[in-house]
């Protein structure tokens, strides 16, 4: 159908053009407007004749018993009443889903289809907008629990029929009552009490119920409803404060996030996660732009993925960043050598990777041109000294390519002094005295 809109698009431009040179030649009126009706009539034509085209070879399809192409027309919005009551009729339940759930489907389809054998084929049909409301009454009363699901989802449903299906006894049909929009605040408040705590976590996370509904709902045994208040927008400061008490980490998480939070609670919330034996939460606090200098140097001892964090936090010092590099943190080391950070601390701990680090840790120091020529020299004698009595343990006890690596990140480097390079050009491996070779005879230009 896009293709037709172009199509006529073009074909009445171009008889609008042929029409503007027509009124420089016709001078009677009358002849004019006889000319512009018949390209009107014209321009009708041409587009029912197309339409009528993609009709008929979307029928070709149909019959030709392609399931993809079914599919693709049965889901296509534009696809007319005619086709889609023929699909309706299919003998697949997946293409009859589709056309259940096409928008463009009229109501006698949908009451066609609220009959079919298949629960899945019936659940869509409640799900569609377009399903007249004595066929959601009929659904709702469905013995299967997914087109009961289905109604309470549904966006065009009757407020009045949601209160039915909060008496519903599957716990996930009176989930899907309270997260409606049609639901009235009167009938989710009423539901506040109810034994499933799925339906309990969507209204304690519903923005329009009362206070008295979160605080009631706040003092909840189960967490995730707690958290459900924390994180609710319409939360009070001083509900909030309460909650910053509660023992569940998933709590004071959700009371970070929530936009209504004060800075100072935000920040005393994070310092006491920081401390958190979850991972993913100890990972939150050292991604957040809130996060305190205090909790950022509490997890700058953490796990790799936790310290990598904390060295790309906007709040990290410099004193932190010292030790992530003493920690041997490899964001660290980057940040540090791009902002030229060469505190002492950070010169010793370079010292001590290149004599203990192991070998890609190493290559991250190497590899910088931003090192001081004074450090880069003291860590390229030190280098050298191992490389003499080491060179065969580090080749065997790494991956020998990445030994090979290490030492082109020395011969590439501007900075490398030019008796380690000569150091190099006698090694045994023809990789490598090619590589200090070219090296020195860059140098020598």
């Amino acid at each position: 159908m896009m293709e037709t809109s172009f199509d006529l698009g073009v074909f009445i431009f171009r008889n609008k053009m042929k029409l503007k040179n027509l009124k420089k030649k016709i001078k009677n009126k009358r002849t004019i407007f006889i000319v512009l009706g018949l390209i009107t009539i014209a321009s009708f034509l041409f587009v029912f004749q197309k339409y009528r085209d993609v009709n008929n070879e979307y029928r070709v399809l149909i019959q030709s018993k392609d399931f993809d192409a079914k599919k693709v027309i049965a889901e296509n919005s534009k696809t007319s009443i005619g086709l889609l009551t023929e699909l309706a009729k299919d003998e697949s339940p997946e293409i009859r889903g589709c056309v259940a759930g096409n928008n463009n489907s009229s109501q006698k389809i949908l009451k066609a289809l609220s009959k079919d054998e298949y629960p899945q084929v019936r659940a869509i049909v409640a799900k569609n907008r377009n399903t007249p409301q004595d066929i959601l009454i009929k659904l709702s009363k469905d013995e299967d629990t997914a087109v009961r699901i289905g109604v309470a989802r549904n966006s065009n449903i009757n407020p009045d029929l949601l209160e039915e299906l909060s008496k519903d006894k599957d716990p996930q049909v009176r989930m899907y009552v309270v997260r409606n929009i049609k639901a009235r605040t009167s009938l989710i408040e009423k539901m506040a009490d109810d034994e499933d705590s799925m339906v309990r976590i969507y209204i304690a996370k519903n923005p329009n119920v009362s206070r008295d509904i979160l605080i009631k709902l706040s003092k909840d045994e189960d967490p995730q409803v707690r958290a459900g208040v924390a994180g609710n927008i319409d939360t009070e400061t001083s509900l909030l404060e309460e909650l910053f008490q509660d023992d569940d980490d998933k709590v004071l998480e959700e009371i970070a996030k929530n936009l209504n939070t004060h800075i100072d609670l935000v920040k005393k919330v994070l310092i006491k996660l920081a401390k958190s034996e979850d991972y993913y939460i100890r990972e939150f606090v050292a991604q957040n732009k809130n996060t305190p200098i205090e909790a950022l140097y509490i997890l700058a001892d953490d796990s790799s993925r936790v310290s990598y964090y904390v060295a790309q936090n906007p709040n990290t010092t410099i004193e932190i960043l010292e030790k992530l590099v003493e920690n041997k943190n490899w964001e660290a080391i980057d940040i540090v050598t791009e902002k030229r950070y060469f505190t002492e601390n950070i010169r010793k701990s370079f010292i001590e990777i290149i004599k203990s680090g192991n070998i890609f840790e190493k290559q991250k120091i190497v590899y910088s041109e931003n090192i001081p020529e004074d450090l880069f020299l003291e860590i390229s004698n030190v280098f050298k000294e191992d490389y003499d009595s080491l060179k065969y343990e580090y080749a065997a006890k790494y991956d020998y390519t990445e030994y090979v690596f290490l030492i082109r990140n020395f011969c590439e480097n501007s900075n490398t002094p030019i008796n380690l390079l000569e150091a190099f050009s006698k090694d045994e491996d023809f990789k490598i005295r090619e590589m200090a070779l070219g090296a020195l005879k860059n140098r020598n230009k």
